[in-house]
């Protein structure tokens, strides 16, 4: 990313498929209603950006490690991660849950409760011993 004189700014990306280099410009002036109106970060709950239709994204890859060594016959080996929002939605959101792997087979992730305030990850694994960071994208409403 690059800012000119001028205030546009140029931003470049290099295509993997094609090994060009894009470069893109874009508007300088902010509109209300265009784009993110305001992006930030809240320590150990994550990332939030909020645009001007209404929608809020938000995002968090915890800092610690979860092992899966809770077991049940029906569950198999899991774990559960809470995290609060970083800003509480509107409406309860869409929430998507990944896990980056960290030792171990396999682990996988997806939302157990999610409520405005905050979500909870149900995160399985093979065994006791998988470890993983996990983590969630969110996007919902931020206003009516």
């Amino acid at each position: 990313m690059l800012q000119l004189f001028n205030g546009n700014i140029l931003l470049a990306r290099s295509s993997a498929v094609d090994g060009y280099i894009y470069i893109y410009q874009q508007q300088r002036y902010a509109r209300v209603g265009a784009g993110i109106i305001e992006s930030g970060y809240v320590t150990d709950r994550g990332y939030y950006e909020k645009y001007g239709n209404g929608w809020m994204l938000q995002f968090v890859r915890a800092g610690t490690l979860l092992t899966t060594d809770s077991y049940d016959s029906y569950s198999g080996y899991h774990a559960y991660k809470a995290y609060t929002f970083p800003v509480p939605f509107y409406s309860v959101p869409h929430v998507i849950g990944f896990v980056e792997l960290y030792y171990g087979a396999q682990c996988s992730c997806g939302p157990y409760t999610t409520s405005v305030a905050g979500t909870t990850l149900y995160v399985a694994g093979l065994d006791a011993t998988n470890q993983a960071y996990p983590g969630y994208w969110a996007f919902g409403r931020w206003k009516a």
